[in-house]
Formats: C-alpha cells, sequence, structure tokens
C-alpha cells in the first residue's frame, strides 16, 4: 500500500540488510548509506538509511519500527517505493507490539533462512540474490586487475562448502580483503548468481555482507576435514586417470626442480617448477605453475595436493598444479604416509647391469663409472622452446623459434660409461642429477668457464668421477642411433670414491 508520504511510521520484518556504501559529497566530506528491505504480510519496500543510523546493529529476521520517515518513488528500488530517514527518524529494533502482529511477521520470514549450496543449481536467473552458509574450504591469492575506466580493482576467489556441495565465490575489491582463512565457517548475505556452463557460482560485491555466523547456525556444518572428504575423492598415484577431477593425492616428494621462466602466448612472462611426487604405489611428476611455483617442499616431507589436473604426457599420467589446485602439508590425523625409505624401497627395485631391459622405469643401479663420453658437459638452450641453438656469424639461433637468442639457457648433461660384474651399460644425467654426480650447479660451472675462458677447465673435474662407484635411480631406453639399451638418470643415490 505505499505511496508517496511524509513522516510516517512503519512496522516490519528485515528482509535484507545491505553493506554500508561510504561516498564522497560534493563538498568533499565523506558520507555513508545502508539500504535494508522490510516486509509484512503485505510487500515488501526498501529503507535508506544515512550517515550515523548506518551503524544501527540490526540484522536479517529483526522486527524494525521506523518513526518519522518518508516515503519516496525509486524506480531503482527492486519494490518501486522507498522509505528514507532524515536527522529527526527514530529507529526501533524489536519493539513491544501485539501478538498477532508478531505472528503475522514471523510468518512472514520463515524463508528467509539461508539456502543449501546444492540447492543453488536449480536458480535459472543471473544476479538472484542469496545466502549461504560454509566452510571455507579452498582460498586463492587476491589478482588485481585494470577496470575500463582505468582504475584498479581486486578480486579473489575462494572455495565454500556445506554438507550438501562447494561452491565458487568471487570476492570483489574490498571484499578480497576480508580477513578469513582456510576451515573458517563463513556467512554470506546478498550474493548474486552467475551461471556457468556446468554450475553457479557466486559474486560478493560492495552490498553483499560477510558475517561470522553465529554457534547455532553452524551447529550441524561440518568439519574442514568431513568437507573435505566429501568433495575430494583420495586416491593413490597408481589409480589416477586421465581427466580425474576433485582428487586428493598424499605422498613424499622425491624431487623439487628449480623454477623456470618462460614467455606465454600472450608474451606475458610465466613460471613453472616440476617436482615428483611418491606414495607406496608409484610416482607422478607435478608442474606448479606461477605463484604455485614459489611453493618449496624439502625432498622427503609429506604434501598434500587438492584438486590438481590430472593430464597425460607421453604416456604417462602428470599432475598441473595450477590457481585452482591447493598443495599443502598434510596434518598428522590426515592419513599415513610411508616413509621415503619404505616408499623407494617399494618403488626402485634394484638391477644387475646385464639384467636390464628396454622400458625398465624407476630401477636402482649401482656400479662403478669406467669412462667418460664426451667432453662438452653445457649445451646452450633456446630459453623459449628449451631446444639447442647454434652459433652463427653473429650469436646463437634458434632454428625451432626461428629467432636470434640474445643470452641462451644453460643445460649441464654429463654421459658415462657404467660397469658392474654383469655388464657395462652408457648413462646420461642431466640438469639436477647432472649437477648432483659433478657436485657443482651449472651456474657454478658457466662461471668458471667465464673465467677460463676454455670450455675443457672442467675435463679434468669430469674425469674424477672414473673409478668411483655410484648408485642411481634410472629409465632404461633403446638408443637407435647407438642400437643399444642405455639409462637416462633421474636421481642420485650415492656416490663412492
Amino acid at each position: 500500500d505505499a505511496h508517496e508520504m511524509r513522516n510516517v511510521t512503519l512496522i516490519g520484518l528485515v528482509s535484507k540488510v545491505y553493506d554500508t556504501i561510504t561516498f564522497e559529497r560534493d563538498d568533499g566530506t565523506t558520507g555513508k548509506v545502508k539500504s535494508m528491505e522490510l516486509e509484512d504480510d503485505t510487500g515488501a519496500i526498501r529503507l535508506t538509511l544515512w550517515n550515523e543510523d548506518t551503524e544501527i546493529d540490526v540484522k536479517k529476521g529483526d522486527i524494525l519500527k521506523i518513526i518519522g520517515g518518508n516515503i519516496e518513488f525509486d524506480d531503482y528500488s527492486g519494490t518501486n517505493y522507498r522509505v528514507n530517514t532524515n536527522w529527526n527518524t527514530k529507529l526501533i529494533i524489536n519493539p513491544p507490539i501485539d501478538q498477532e502482529m508478531k505472528d503475522k511477521l514471523n510468518e512472514v520470514g520463515k524463508y528467509l533462512k539461508p539456502m543449501k549450496i546444492n540447492d543453488l543449481n536449480k536458480i535459472e536467473d543471473d544476479g538472484e540474490e542469496v545466502d549461504i552458509i560454509g566452510r571455507v574450504v579452498n582460498l586463492y591469492e587476491p589478482n588485481e586487475f585494470q577496470r575500463d575506466d582505468g582504475t584498479t580493482g581486486m578480486v579473489r576467489t575462494a572455495e565454500i562448502a556445506d554438507d550438501s556441495g562447494m561452491v565458487r565465490v568471487s570476492l570483489w575489491d574490498n571484499k578480497a580483503e576480508h580477513q578469513m582463512k582456510e576451515g573458517d565457517a563463513l556467512k554470506i548475505e546478498n550474493a548474486r548468481t552467475r551461471l556457468g556452463d556446468y554450475q553457479v557460482d557466486l559474486s560478493v560485491g560492495k552490498t553483499s555482507r560477510l558475517i561470522e555466523p553465529t554457534e547455532e547456525e553452524i551447529k550441524d556444518l561440518p568439519s574442514l576435514k568431513d568437507v573435505e572428504s566429501m568433495i575430494y575423492q583420495s586416491k593413490k598415484i597408481k589409480e589416477l586417470a586421465e581427466g580425474d577431477r576433485d582428487v586428493s593425492i598424499f605422498g613424499r616428494v622425491l624431487s623439487m626442480g628449480e623454477p623456470t621462466q618462460f614467455t606465454k602466448s600472450d608474451g606475458s612472462a610465466g613460471i613453472v617448477r616440476s617436482m615428483e611426487i611418491a606414495d607406496d604405489t608409484g610416482v607422478v611428476r607435478a608442474s606448479l605453475w606461477d605463484d604455485q611455483a614459489n611453493t618449496s617442499f624439502k625432498e622427503g616431507e609429506a604434501v598434500k595436493i587438492d584438486n590438481p589436473r590430472v593430464n597425460m604426457r607421453n604416456d604417462r599420467v602428470e599432475l598441473s598444479v595450477g590457481r585452482t589446485t591447493i598443495i599443502t602439508k598434510p596434518a598428522e590425523d590426515e592419513t599415513s604416509v610411508p616413509s621415503l625409505d619404505e616408499i623407494e624401497g617399494k618403488l626402485y627395485p634394484s638391477k644387475n647391469i646385464g639384467d636390464i631391459e628396454e622400458g625398465n622405469q624407476s630401477i636402482k643401479v649401482t656400479g662403478e663409472v669406467v669412462d667418460i663420453r664426451g667432453n662438452k658437459i653445457l649445451f646452450e638452450m633456446c630459453p623459449n622452446c628449451n631446444k639447442r641453438v647454434n652459433w652463427a656469424e653473429d650469436g646463437y639461433i634458434c632454428d625451432i623459434c626461428g629467432e636470434k637468442i640474445e643470452k641462451p639457457n644453460m643445460l649441464m648433461i654429463i654421459s658415462l660409461m657404467l660397469e658392474d660384474d654383469t655388464g657395462t651399460i652408457s648413462i646420461t644425467f642431466f640438469r639436477k642429477a647432472a649437477e648432483e654426480i659433478l657436485g657443482m650447479t651449472t651456474t657454478e660451472a658457466e662461471e668458471i668457464i667465464a673465467t677460463t675462458g676454455d670450455e675443457g677447465s672442467l675435463e679434468e673435474k669430469v674425469g674424477d668421477l672414473v673409478g668411483r662407484q655410484i648408485t642411481v635411480i634410472a629409465d632404461a631406453s633403446f638408443d637407435e642411433y647407438n642400437e643399444e639399451v642405455r639409462l637416462n638418470a633421474r636421481k642420485m643415490v650415492d656416490v663412492k670414491l
């Protein structure tokens, strides 16, 4: 029954509370505005509070009495009219009212409960305002972006779950700065739905509210551990298959590579880091991209990876750890990860050289170094495609990229002959494995060559390996050029004089 009136008294149930917005007036001073919606059994109306009135502690479900408000037409309110407060408006929260009115208003408020997260998928329209209560499962780092008007914005993604499902939430600008951590319970009011191809996401903007829920509201909310067990399927490495989604892997770090920079297709800089993870069923390589490449674990440390992309590369399963993946150290009570010695004992069967066959993977081989293959151990590589570059008249050229390379990356490669009582075999060490057996980093080797001006200056140090007994983890493959089975070293285990 609303129409334009002045100095009116209204009583209604608070059905929506929007966050306070701060603005700058024409005279340079700061003002505040806050909106709510009131309902009774006849309809709904928007309430606008200004300045000091915005600090009133009112919640959804409260009954609010307004004395001295002005009803004005407002085409943007969603209810066609709004109540404006002024300097002499009086606001009373949960005033004494007769039982009949209280019963009517409580009946109106029955629908105000937050939605179950799984029910969001029943919504068919973009921009619907919803409330949820859930637990923060995954929380990603904020990202800045440039708006069309040149100003800087910020967005942060979180994944929130209850006992029915999980939803991706985008937190915009000041909401991205809200203090929370994984495992926290969170109530979100006035989030807006965004319809995707397969699911509904939520957008939390300036009028949405992030609230710490009451004990009563979260009494049935599962713990983080229980939520994760519902969302993520724990899998052994051997059970992983291409395209797996929502999986969780526990293991130990076998190796951790150094971060490598590269240029993306859009010209921006990227970074990737490789690591190997193992459990008692197998080994898997994981690529950590961009911010995830800053993650650092020591060899032998337990690791937990939630929601990686599972890809197939060179007939092997690999993990891609990007911004939607969480990689952490597991809690002590989450799972029992075998020790590194136990894992290596199962994964790396020992083999005599004479018993090695093409296709043997992750075998442990012990033998004496009896010869060095080649004098050159540092090779120039293209920083874009990681292929060998060639020296031309005025610099290095990458035949793959077709570009001149000002400063190539250096790759250390050491080839040896290994012998035991059963036979001999060629073995090649690349990158970190080469650095381990030489006892020198690629950078240190570069500096020695730069100082001496002689690529053969490391020949004596490489030659010192002859006569030493080494134990390595390696893969066996057939070398068609030399028509022999040879080893590619994956990891040094031991070097003895």
